[in-house]
């Protein structure tokens, strides 16, 4: 479901497919470069207490986040 105020970000290219064929979508967005201070855990699906231990998860276990801040055209890039 989540909030429309925030952008849900994966770590894992995998995984974001998989939500955007959920919606009916082949594409994922790529976001690079994102200020730290942009992100905060997914308040649904995270499951580390701060960004830093989520970016770092390990085990094959995606890192759940959400971007909070608007960021310029320059962070995106589209891949099909």
């Amino acid at each position: 479901m989540g909030q429309a105020r925030y952008l849900y970000l994966s770590t894992e290219h995998d995984d974001a497919l998989w939500f955007a064929q959920e919606k009916g979508c082949d594409a994922v967005v790529i976001v690079r470069n994102i200020p730290i201070s942009y992100l905060i855990v997914d308040p649904e699906d995270g499951t580390e207490d701060s960004v830093k231990k989520e970016l770092n998860l390990t085990h094959g276990i995606p890192g759940k986040l959400a971007l909070t801040k608007p960021l310029s055209a320059a962070h995106f890039e589209f891949k099909n």
